[in-house]
C-alpha cells in the first residue's frame, strides 16, 4: 500500500519537495504500521496514517506555492539598491512634512544680562537684565509658503517613483537569475546525456573498426566529437555554477527556488495578452510616473523662483521683562514688516529663467520618455513573439525526432539499421532538445523584460498560484503554451532537462 501511495505522488504534481514527501511517508508508515501486543495492526491507524500524509502534503504545497513570491518579497526588502531608494524616499517624506511648518508662526526667548557705560546722557547705561519672548507669524499671501512645500511634496514623489523602478529592476533580476539557473541546469543535464551518448558511439565505432565494417577514419572523426562534447559540458558546468552565484547573490538560499513553473510567470500579469493592454498599463508605470514628478518638480523650482520676486510679509510680537540701569525695562510691542527686493543685481530674475528653461527641459524629456518607451515596449513585444514563435518550431522537431528515434528503434530491433545509427539519430535529437531548451529560456526571458517594460514587475501586484498546475494543461490561454511544453514534451528516451529538479 505504502508503494502504491509512493507511485501515485508523481500523478499529483502538487511541487513538493523530496524532503518532505519522505517526510509525509514515514508519517504514513509510523502510523499506519503500529503494533499492539506483539500483533501489527492495520485499520484505524492506516487510515490516519493516509490522511496525515495527505495533509502534510497539501501543507506543503501551499508553502511551497508562495515561496517564489514570498522569497522574491524578501529578496526586493534585503536589496541595498531598494534600502538606498527607500531611505531617499524617507528622508524626502521629511522634508515635505518640515515645510508645513513655513506656516506656523516662530516662538523665541529672548534675554539679556550685562553692564554698559556711556558719557553721553541721552543713552541709557548701568547693569542690564532683561528676559522675553518673540512671536513672528508669516502672512501668506504672495505663495512663498505654498510654492516651498509644493516643491518638497513634489520631490517626494520623484522619489517614490524612483523606489518602484528599483523594485522592479530587482524582481526582474531576481526571475532572470532563476531562469538561467533552470536553463543552465537543462542544458548540463542534456550535455551530460550527449557525453554518454558520444560513449557509447566510440565503443560502436571501435567495434565497427575492429569487424571492418567502416573506416578507421570514423574512429578519429568520434574521439573528435567526444572532446568537443567534453568541453561543452564543463562549459556548461561552468555556467550553471555563476548562474547559482548569481541567484544566490540575489536571494540568499535561493537554490531552494528553482525551478520557476510557468504559473510564476504567468502570475505578473493576469488580464489578457494584448499590446494595448501592455501599453496601457505602461501609461501609468514607474519610468513615466518618474519623468512627469520630474516635470512637475522643475515646475515647482520655477515657481518658487518667481515667488522670490514678490514682496514678503509677517507679524511680529514681543514681550520683555526687565530692569535696565536700575530702570524697569519691561515693553510690549507689536507690528508687520514686510521684505521687497528691489534691487539683487539680477540675481533673482536669473534665478526665475533658470527655472523656467529647467522646467522646459523637463517637458521636453518626458516626451522623450514616452516615445523611448512605446518603442522599447514594441521592441519587447516583437522580441517576445518572434521567441514564441521558435520556442514553437523547436518543440515540433523535438516531437519529429522522437517519432524518428520510434521508428529506428524499431527497425533496430529488426535489424533493418545498426544500433551505431540509432545512437547518431539519439545524438543529433539531444542537440536539438539543446537548441530547444534555450530557445524556452529565450521566450522565457523575452516575457519578463516584456513585463519589465510594461511596468507589470511590481512586488505587488504578482498574485501567487494556489491551485496545483495540470500536467495536461499546463496554461489556461493559449498564447503562453510554449512556455512548459519543455516540462511535458517528448519522451526520447532519457530524462527530460529538468526532471532532475521537478
Amino acid at each position: 500500500m505504502i508503494g502504491a501511495w509512493y507511485r501515485c505522488l508523481p500523478c499529483i504534481r502538487i511541487g513538493t519537495s523530496l524532503a518532505l514527501r519522505c517526510t509525509a511517508l514515514r508519517c504514513l508508515t509510523q502510523l499506519g504500521r503500529f503494533k499492539t501486543g506483539g500483533k501489527k495492526v492495520y485499520g484505524l491507524g492506516c487510515r490516519v496514517g493516509w490522511y496525515v500524509a495527505g495533509a502534510l502534503l497539501l501543507v506543503a504545497h501551499g508553502a511551497t506555492a508562495q515561496t517564489l513570491h514570498d522569497r522574491i518579497r524578501a529578496a526586493v526588502e534585503a536589496d541595498p539598491r531598494v534600502q538606498a531608494a527607500r531611505s531617499t524616499h524617507e528622508s524626502r517624506l521629511v522634508d515635505a512634512r518640515g515645510a508645513k511648518s513655513l506656516y506656523l508662526p516662530v516662538l523665541r526667548a529672548t534675554g539679556a544680562t550685562g553692564s554698559s557705560r556711556s558719557q553721553d546722557p541721552l543713552v541709557r547705561a548701568g547693569d542690564k537684565k532683561t528676559y522675553g519672548l518673540e512671536l513672528t507669524q508669516p502672512i501668506p499671501l504672495f505663495g512663498h509658503e505654498s510654492a516651498r512645500l509644493a516643491l518638497a511634496n513634489t520631490a517626494a514623489t520623484v522619489d517614490a517613483a524612483e523606489v518602484g523602478l528599483v523594485e522592479q529592476q530587482v524582481v526582474a533580476d531576481v526571475l532572470e537569475a532563476l531562469l538561467g539557473v533552470e536553463y543552465a541546469q537543462g542544458t548540463l543535464e542534456l550535455r551530460e546525456r550527449l557525453q554518454s551518448n558520444i560513449r557509447q558511439q566510440v565503443d560502436a565505432v571501435h567495434a565497427a573498426v575492429a569487424g571492418g565494417g567502416i573506416a578507421a577514419s570514423e574512429s578519429r572523426l568520434v574521439q573528435s566529437r567526444a572532446a568537443q562534447s567534453a568541453a561543452l559540458l564543463a562549459q556548461a558546468q561552468a555556467q550553471l555554477s555563476a548562474a547559482q552565484s548569481r541567484l544566490m547573490r540575489l536571494v540568499p538560499g535561493g537554490l531552494s527556488l528553482v525551478p520557476l513553473r510557468d504559473d510564476d510567470l504567468r502570475s505578473w500579469w493576469t488580464s489578457p495578452v494584448t499590446f494595448q493592454a501592455l501599453r496601457d498599463n505602461a501609461a501609468s508605470a514607474a519610468p513615466l510616473r518618474k519623468a512627469r514628478a520630474q516635470t512637475d518638480l522643475a515646475q515647482a523650482e520655477y515657481a518658487v523662483a518667481r515667488t522670490d520676486l514678490w514682496p514678503r510679509l509677517h507679524v511680529t510680537m514681543q514681550g520683555q521683562k526687565g530692569e535696565f540701569g536700575g530702570v524697569s525695562a519691561d515693553s510690549q510691542s507689536v507690528f508687520v514688516g514686510v521684505d521687497i527686493p528691489l534691487f539683487e543685481g539680477g540675481n533673482a530674475i536669473s534665478r526665475s529663467q533658470s527655472a523656467a528653461l529647467r522646467h522646459q527641459a523637463a517637458r521636453s524629456a518626458l516626451d522623450q520618455e514616452t516615445r523611448m518607451l512605446d518603442q522599447r515596449l514594441a521592441e519587447a513585444w516583437e522580441q517576445w513573439r518572434a521567441s514564441e514563435s521558435a520556442a514553437a518550431s523547436w518543440r515540433e522537431a523535438e516531437q519529429q525526432d522522437a517519432a524518428a528515434l520510434t521508428l529506428m528503434e524499431e527497425q533496430v530491433q529488426g535489424g533493418a539499421t545498426t544500433h551505431l545509427v540509432w545512437l547518431r539519430a539519439q545524438q543529433n535529437a539531444l542537440e536539438n532538445r539543446v537548441q530547444g531548451v534555450e530557445a524556452t529560456w529565450q521566450s522565457r526571458l523575452a516575457w519578463v523584460r516584456l513585463l519589465q517594460e510594461a511596468g507589470a514587475l511590481t512586488v505587488s501586484q504578482a498574485t501567487p498560484a494556489q491551485e496545483p498546475v495540470e500536467p495536461a494543461a499546463p496554461w489556461s490561454l493559449s498564447v503562453f503554451s510554449g512556455f512548459s511544453e519543455h516540462f511535458v514534451g517528448p519522451d526520447l528516451g532519457l530524462p527530460h532537462p529538468f526532471a532532475r529538479s521537478r
